[in-house]
């Protein structure tokens, strides 16, 4: 009796996993997208990238990765890899599917994608420029070819057996890379004498190098990299739109020469580099309401920063170290940066704003405003007949956007 009951208990530890298996294998065979198309539907099953041209296998996988980015037309993604995501769609895209379980469904799916000849066409030329303009395989050529997969399949139900037709096309763009084209010469043209010795001086970090393959990402890099030299060295209004790239190519050698050219600005000769002249704090900026007018503070502890408004939160020499500008120093974007990256790591402050205001009887002089806004918990008025007014409205502000936090002490 007791063995009985043994194996009683085994088949049915097992029934439950055969009856799963069984209807997982009759989901699957019930998941035939193409009783749903109609005969000249042609279903994208397959994108293929092949190349024709013998080139480094590491290379060729680089590439294709590319080129699968530029595909316009995917075809239908699957569930848990098994279930085709468009026939879920469809079973539940029939006449009389209206619920809000059959929307839900069709939301976890996907439209059918059919196969459009124009679109491949059209990939196939975007394939063609990437390659000749981003990658340096000015020759290759890009052409497509369809693999198409038609047949006939029986369905049977409850109400006997009816006959559909598939058709499901495979897309192969074939790639004809031929040779790359690499870096000749590399020159660099700017009538501002400054400039071009700032350039001179930082060639050695150049992102392209005479004999390395011509790749467009990188001269994006060495325009990015020019800009920053410049700002780093006061000229912070530069920016890479200044910076022209040319191109001479010779077809025989399979090489090209390039200049950068750099542009003056527009009403001026050439550009300026700036020197910081005063630095200005306002320790207590709220720029919600208007300000209180206060006289800016003479530098009376030699730190070389002017205080604007009320007493700061935080000592004036904390903030000096938290500060990277000095009077008479190049004003730099790297400064900007540690400076905005060190006052937003101070506890008490919740925003940090940095302007630069050039002098306009010195043209070469640049002024710094560093506007610091305390944290909502920090927010603690001495009120007076003076700014009663706005300070109230502001703690009325407060109270009814985070009364939880306010803290208010009137003297």
């Amino acid at each position: 009796m007791n063995q009985i009951n043994k194996k009683n208990t085994s088949y049915r530890g097992i029934l439950p996993s055969y009856v799963c298996f069984l209807f997982v294998l009759l989901l699957l065979s019930s998941c035939q997208t193409s009783r749903y198309l109609g005969p000249n539907d042609k279903l994208l099953r397959e994108n293929k990238i092949l190349f024709k041209s013998k080139t480094n296998n590491s290379d060729q996988k680089i590439l294709a990765g590319e080129l699968e980015q530029i595909l316009i037309q995917k075809p239908n993604e699957r569930i848990l890899y098994l279930i085709p995501r468009e026939w879920v769609y469809l079973v539940n895209a029939q006449k009389g599917d209206t619920t809000s379980l059959d929307k839900g469904l069709r939301n976890i799916g996907q439209k059918p994608v059919f196969y459009d000849e124009s679109i491949s066409s059209a990939t196939s030329e975007e394939m063609m420029k990437f390659l000749r303009n981003d990658r340096g395989y000015f020759d290759a050529e890009v052409d497509y070819s369809i693999d198409e997969k038609s047949g006939v399949r029986s369905h049977k139900n409850s109400f006997g057996t009816y006959i559909s037709t598939y058709n499901k096309v495979t897309v192969n763009y074939i790639i004809d890379l031929k040779e790359r084209y690499t870096i000749h010469t590399i020159n660099y043209v700017c009538a501002d004498t400054g400039i071009m010795k700032i350039i001179q001086q930082n060639l050695q970090s150049s992102h392209v190098k005479k004999g390395d393959y011509y790749n467009s990402g990188n001269f994006n890099l060495e325009k990015s990299r020019l800009t920053l030299d410049l700002q780093n060295r006061g000229y912070i209004n530069f920016n890479t739109n200044f910076i022209d790239i040319v191109a001479d190519s010779n077809k025989t050698t399979k090489s090209i020469d390039f200049w950068f050219e750099i542009a003056p600005p527009a009403n001026a000769q050439k550009h300026l580099s700036y020197r910081i002249g005063e630095v200005v704090v306002y320790p207590d900026f709220y720029k919600e309401f208007e300000q209180i007018p206060y006289k800016t503070k003479k530098d009376t502890l030699g730190l070389g920063l002017l205080f604007h408004g009320k007493k700061s939160l935080v000592k004036p020499s904390v903030l000096r170290k938290s500060i990277f500008f000095q009077e008479g120093e190049k004003y730099t974007f790297e400064n900007r940066q540690k400076t905005f990256r060190k006052l937003n790591s101070l506890t008490p402050y919740r925003f940090v704003n940095i302007t630069a205001s050039p002098r306009t009887d010195q043209d070469s002089i640049i002024d710094v405003n560093i506007y610091l806004t305390p944290q909502e918990k920090n927010i603690f008025w001495k009120a007076t007949s003076k700014d009663i007014t706005v300070h109230l409205m502001y703690l009325i502000f407060w109270e009814c956007r985070c009364p939880e936090i306010l803290s208010i002490g009137i003297f």
